[in-house]
């Protein structure tokens, strides 16, 4: 889940994202720097999901093994994956390394916009000289 904090801060990217008229060109600069610091800031953050995301990885396949091991049900390897499959444990740690990818790739996504509203307010502000 992405805190609140890293929320504001697409938030304010997203704001210094908009045309408005009449900026100097002080201003254009002054945006891109804005949304240049966003990004350096969630490739932080997103660095720290990354590394969560490989402890969360770990977690759900021992949580799966474990199942496996615990089934007494199947009859077979086969079956006894099945259920496993099942398993809360394991079922909640999954959801959460999804979760996390999901968080990475939203970032990613926040990131390239921003280094293209980036670029935009530098040929914006190139422009007008």
């Amino acid at each position: 889940m992405i805190s609140e904090e890293v929320q504001i801060l697409i938030e304010e990217g997203l704001a210094a994202l908009s045309r408005d008229k009449g900026l100097s060109p002080m201003d254009m600069e002054i945006r891109a720097s804005s949304l240049l610091l966003c990004v350096a800031s969630l490739a932080q953050y997103r660095n720290i999901l990354e590394h969560g995301l490989v402890k969360s990885n770990s977690i759900s396949t021992g949580a799966f093994a474990s199942a496996v091991h615990t089934q007494d049900k199947g009859k077979n390897i086969t079956e006894k994956k099945l259920l496993a499959e099942s398993d809360p444990t394991y079922v909640s740690s999954r959801e959460k390394a999804e979760e996390t990818e999901s968080d990475i790739t939203y970032l990613k996504t926040m990131i390239d916009v921003f280094k293209d509203g980036h670029v935009m307010w530098r040929q914006f502000c190139r422009s007008t000289e």
